[in-house]
């Protein structure tokens, strides 16, 4: 471009300073669609790593579940963990008569708490997926799965804000919940709750036994991987597992009113996964000072009906019961009497030359007749999974 002197004569201008806001602009545009370009591309990352970490994880939790406690074995468990091996651990010493097996899926950034931000920004929903199998000599004793999911902090209902993990836990064990078999009548093979008090935490979990219906553990046992993958937030136990939420106001309904705990159903079940089961004769019953709502039978074996294999026809051993829970007519334990006979459902504990070297189960002491006495052997017939041979000792289910 050119100007005109006032003689006439023209000047040169230079275009630099007009054309540079121009290339500024193109620069900003150019390094925003670069950064935008790298987000888009982060945020799919993000994405089929999210969707991957869930296929795994329904993957992983089928795989644990088809392993049924009593009966898969030490090389099934161990098939198993080969196939997850990349993710998973052992503790040793590792061998069939013990072994403990952990598995652990995590999502983009999930295991280093301080890029946690910078992953959300980029898509990423901080959670991941654990499974751990349990062997005790020869047989699978306990499989677990849980889900957890870090919540970002939010305001709730009260104005607060609040942050906190929200998890699932889908536990299979060895026997029936003896605090939740209230529900015997309505579902004695599987039970749910969650822990009290956790400010930090909302957790839920889901426990079933071998003898559960495989239908009812993948329907209501089965966490929402919809957490992992979905645009909308998991928060709540309702959130992560809708279905067993579901059953719990159902057996709320159920709960109602005053129901007897110690019903014909809740005994055949305590028949069946008890280790021991025996005809005994009272010598003597008293409460125990040290507990309260506690009493001491000693009792004087008359048959045994199940198992007792270290107890000799006609000697006699201590029995630490629960004094009111106990079968009508019988329902408190405190009514048996001397030179009476009962039957009594119990596990061996662990120190067999202490005062109390055998333990009752919950609603393990049964008024002896015809009745109960037939009650009873059809529990024992039921129990067709192998015994825990030299452990006859309470595993317990819930997490």
């Amino acid at each position: 471009m050119r100007l005109l002197h006032g003689n006439g004569t023209s000047l040169p201008v230079s275009n630099s300073n007009m054309g540079a806001p121009s290339r500024v602009i193109r620069y900003m545009l150019y390094i925003g669609f670069s950064l935008l370009v790298v987000y888009v591309l982060l945020f799919a990352t993000v994405q089929i790593q999210q969707r991957i970490l869930r296929h795994r994880a329904e993957k992983l939790l089928a795989d644990v579940q088809s392993l049924r406690v009593r009966s898969a074995t030490f090389d099934q468990a161990v098939e198993l963990f080969d196939r997850w091996q990349p993710w998973g651990s052992y503790d040793l010493p590792c061998s069939s008569e013990s072994c403990h097996f952990s598995i652990a899926l995590y999502s983009p950034g999930s295991a280093y708490g301080w890029v946690v931000p910078l992953y959300r920004i980029v898509g990423s929903r901080p959670c991941g997926a654990r499974a751990s199998i349990s062997v005790n000599k020869g047989l699978v004793s306990k499989v677990e799965f849980g889900l957890g999911i870090d919540v970002p902090p939010f305001v709730d209902a009260s104005g607060t804000t609040v942050a906190y993990g929200l998890s699932a836990e889908v536990t299979g064990g060895p026997r029936s919940i003896p605090g939740d078999l209230l529900y015997a009548d309505f579902h004695s093979e599987y039970a749910i709750g969650w822990p009290s008090g956790c400010t930090s935490c909302v957790d839920i979990w889901f426990a079933y036994t071998p003898y559960a219906n495989p239908a009812d553990v993948q329907r209501i046992g089965g966490p929402n991987f919809d957490c992992i993958t979905g645009w909308r937030q998991c928060r709540t136990k309702a959130d992560i597992m809708p279905a067993a939420m579901t059953q719990v106001a159902s057996d709320r309904a159920f709960q109602r009113g005053d129901r007897p705990r110690c019903t014909p159903k809740v005994v055949e079940t305590i028949s069946r996964d008890a280790e021991d089961a025996a005809i005994v004769r009272i010598v003597a019953n008293r409460s125990d000072s040290q507990c309260q709502g506690c009493g001491l039978l000693k009792v004087r074996l008359v048959r045994p009906l199940k198992r007792s294999l270290f107890w000799k026809v006609g000697s006699t051993y201590n029995l630490g019961v629960v004094q009111g829970v106990a079968i009508a007519p019988l329902n408190d334990v405190s009514n048996l009497l001397p030179g009476s006979r009962a039957i009594i459902l119990f596990d061996r504990n662990l120190q067999p030359a202490a005062a109390v070297p055998i333990l009752e189960e919950p609603c393990g002491v049964v008024p002896f007749n015809a009745q109960m006495l037939q009650l009873v052997q059809r529990g024992i017939a039921n129990d067709n999974l192998p015994p825990w041979s030299g452990n006859p000792d309470f595993i317990a289910l819930r997490p």
